[in-house]
């Protein structure tokens, strides 16, 4: 569930942070969350809908309103994003990572 009392509180609810100055790994984790949130959260689906640049703030997605279309955006379908997402997931677990062993 989204939770949010309107856009203007939404929009100072966030930290003041941008995604690029995030490390990969906290970057890779808000991209897997806002695209749950896309696939299974019909009230987010709706907030970005009404306010895209001020719901992907509140992830550090920096979205300029000019680039917008007039017209009020048009989401993929749930099982769409869902398909996606799992695309997604694997490429993120693949990711080669260092693990560190101490001897007992």
């Amino acid at each position: 569930m989204f939770d949010h009392t309107s856009a203007q509180a939404l929009e100072t609810s966030f930290d003041t942070y941008t995604f690029a100055q995030l490390p990969e790994s906290s970057r890779k984790a808000l991209a897997l969350e806002f695209m749950t949130r896309l696939a299974r959260d019909d009230d987010f689906r709706e907030a970005l809908v009404r306010n895209p640049v001020a719901t992907a703030a509140h992830f550090g997605f920096a979205i300029d309103p000019n680039k917008l279309p007039q017209q009020q955006i048009r989401l993929p379908e749930k099982a769409v994003i869902a398909q996606y997402l799992e695309v997604l997931a694997a490429r993120f677990s693949a990711q080669p990572s260092i693990i560190i062993v101490f001897g007992l």
